[in-house]
C-alpha cells in the first residue's frame, strides 16, 4: 500500500495534480498491491466500535467471521437503497435541513457541510454545488424539465394527502351504513345493501394494507391489492347496472360454500367453472367475467380504463416476463428483492380507482343523502387535481404512458362535470 505521489493526477477526476486538487483534504488516496486507488479516511473510535458491533452480530448469527466478498454490514443486504434514502431524508426534514439541500443528498448521495466538506474531492464538491444550482433553477424557470417534475411531484403529493381524507370518508360512511343496517343473512337471501356494506368494507380493508405495504416500499404488491380495488369497482358497476343478475351471481358463488349450489358438469363429465346450478331448483347461473360486467356500464371509458389497468396490474399478479425490470438491481444487474418501484404512482392508483369507486356511491341508492354529501366534498377536491396532473402529464414522455390517459380523464370529465 502507498500514497499517490502530488504530482500525478488526482483521482477525483478534476484533470489538476494531486497537489494542486485533494492534496490537502481530511483524507489521502492509497495504491493497494493490485494497483487499485482507494480513499482512506481516518476513523475516530466511536465508528470503530459501531464496526466492531456489526462484527459481533455477524458472528452470533452465522458463528463465523464474514469472507472478503461479503458485507460485514447486514443491514445492507436486508434494507435497499432506496430504504437508505428515505430514513436519511426524515431525519434531514426531521432536523430542518432546507429543500435543495435533501434534493442535492437525494441526487449525489452525500451530505455536505461546512464542517465535512474536507471529506470531499474537488469533483464531488462540484457534483454538490451543481445538484444545489440545478433546484434553484429548477424553482425559478417554468421552462426546465425539472420545474416541471416538480410540479407532478406536487400534485402527486397532494393526491396522496388525501388518502386520509379518504380513509375518514369510508370509515364515518361505514358507521352511518350500520346504524341502519338490515339482518344481515347472506344464507337465505343477499339484501343489495349489506352487498354494497360488504364491498365498502373490503375496499377499506385494502387500502390499510396497501398503505403499509407502501410505507415500506413493496410498490409491486400494492399493484396486487390495487387490483382487487378494479374489482370492487366492477362489482359496482355490476351492483348498479345489473343489480338483478349481480345479485344472482352473489347468491349462486355464496351457495358453493353453504352447500346449496354446485359447480355444472359439462358433456365429457368434467366439472364446469363457469357455471353454478342450484341443486333444489336445478336453476343454472353462468359466471360472468369482469369485462362482461363492465358492459353494463353505459360508459366506454369504463370498459377501456378496465382493461388497461387489467392488463397493467396483471403483469405483476402473474410471473410474466414483462414485468422482469422491477426485479432487477439496475446497477448489479442480478435478482433483488429490495428494488422499490411504483413509490409515486401508488398514491395516484390507489386515489384513481377510488374516485370511481366513491363516484359510484355517490349515486347509489342504498346510501343516505348526507353520506353522498360527504363524499362530494373528496371528489369536489381530488378531481381537480387529477385534471392538473392530466394536463401536466400529457406533454411529458417519463410519466405520460404511466400516468395521463385520455380516457381516465374523460370519465372523471363526464362524472365530475
Amino acid at each position: 500500500m502507498k500514497k499517490v505521489d502530488e504530482n500525478e493526477i488526482c483521482p477525483c477526476g478534476s484533470q489538476k495534480t494531486y497537489g494542486q486538487c485533494c492534496w490537502n483534504k481530511d483524507f489521502e488516496f492509497h495504491i493497494n498491491d493490485s494497483g487499485e486507488i482507494n480513499k482512506a479516511i481516518r476513523i475516530n473510535n466511536e465508528f470503530k466500535e459501531y464496526v466492531d458491533e456489526q462484527l459481533q452480530t455477524y458472528r452470533e448469527i452465522f458463528n463465523r467471521d464474514p469472507l472478503p466478498e461479503e458485507p460485514i454490514y447486514l443491514w445492507s443486504l436486508v434494507y435497499s437503497d432506496e430504504d437508505y434514502d428515505d430514513n436519511i431524508e426524515e431525519h434531514l426534514i426531521r432536523e430542518g435541513f432546507d429543500a435543495s439541500f435533501i434534493y442535492a443528498h437525494k441526487k449525489t448521495r452525500l451530505t455536505v457541510n461546512e464542517e465535512r466538506k474536507g471529506l470531499f474531492t474537488t469533483e464531488e464538491l462540484f457534483e454538490w454545488d451543481q445538484a444545489i444550482k440545478e433546484y434553484e433553477n429548477g424553482l425559478k424557470s417554468k421552462d426546465e424539465p425539472i420545474r416541471k417534475i416538480h410540479k407532478i411531484q406536487y400534485y402527486l403529493e397532494q393526491l396522496d394527502f388525501h388518502i386520509e381524507q379518504l380513509l375518514y370518508q369510508y370509515h364515518l360512511l361505514m358507521h352511518h351504513q350500520n346504524q341502519n343496517l338490515s339482518q344481515i343473512n347472506f344464507k337465505d337471501k343477499i339484501a343489495p345493501k349489506n352487498l354494497l356494506n360488504f364491498i365498502i368494507t373490503k375496499n377499506l380493508k385494502t387500502i390499510k394494507a396497501i398503505l403499509k405495504l407502501h410505507e415500506a416500499g413493496f410498490g409491486t404488491d400494492c399493484l396486487n391489492l390495487i387490483r382487487s380495488q378494479l374489482e370492487n369497482y366492477k362489482e359496482l358497476i355490476g351492483l348498479k347496472y345489473s343489480e338483478q343478475e349481480f345479485i344472482r351471481v352473489a347468491t349462486a358463488r355464496i351457495g358453493l360454500k353453504w352447500g346449496t349450489h354446485e359447480y355444472c358438469k359439462n358433456s365429457n363429465g368434467k366439472t364446469d367453472f363457469r357455471r353454478i346450478v342450484e341443486k333444489l331448483s336445478g336453476e343454472t347461473t353462468k359466471l360472468q367475467g369482469g369485462h362482461v360486467t363492465m358492459e353494463n356500464s353505459p360508459y366506454d371509458e369504463d370498459i377501456v380504463i378496465y382493461q388497461k389497468l387489467q392488463d397493467l396490474f396483471s403483469t405483476f399478479v402473474h410471473t410474466d416476463a414483462t414485468s422482469v425490470s422491477h426485479f432487477l438491481d439496475d446497477q448489479l444487474e442480478e435478482f433483488s428483492s429490495l428494488k422499490r418501484s411504483f413509490k409515486l404512482e401508488i398514491p395516484y392508483y390507489l386515489m384513481l380507482i377510488n374516485t370511481l369507486i366513491v363516484s359510484e356511491l355517490i349515486n347509489s341508492d342504498y346510501i343516505s343523502k348526507r353520506s353522498s354529501l360527504d363524499l362530494q366534498v373528496l371528489i369536489d377536491r381530488v378531481v381537480p387535481i387529477f385534471k392538473l396532473l392530466f394536463e401536466a402529464t400529457s406533454k411529458h414522455p417519463e410519466f405520460s404512458e404511466i400516468i395521463a390517459n385520455e380516457e381516465m380523464s374523460r370519465i372523471l370529465r363526464i362524472k365530475h362535470c
